[in-house]
């Protein structure tokens, strides 16, 4: 969907795709930023149900999300980097009398 030339040096193929996600409307948010801050899949709900309609072919937003995740983190290490975060819950326990 890139519509990147084929037969391109590694160094060429990657400013491609680079120039590609670049220009993406997520993709240029994301590079747009000048803070440091965690961009969650939540505050960009919107952006990736629109990407996910317009890529079409049954592609969900958290398809959409996985993808722009590891595309922008991969070709992009020096400016995004992925966070995983564990949710974690503690619950009380209850004891039981016998």
């Amino acid at each position: 969907m890139a519509d990147v030339p084929a037969g391109l040096a590694e160094q060429e193929f990657r400013e491609s795709i680079r120039g590609v996600l670049a220009e993406t409307p997520l993709g240029a948010s994301l590079l747009g930023r000048e803070e440091d801050v965690v961009v969650t899949r939540g505050e960009l709900g919107e952006e990736l149900r629109e990407s996910a309609r317009q890529a079409g072919g049954g592609f969900t937003e958290e398809d959409v999300w996985r993808g722009l995740v590891e595309w922008m983190t991969h070709f992009f290490p020096e400016k995004l980097m992925k966070q995983e975060v564990a949710e974690i819950a503690l619950r009380r326990a209850r004891v039981l009398d016998h």
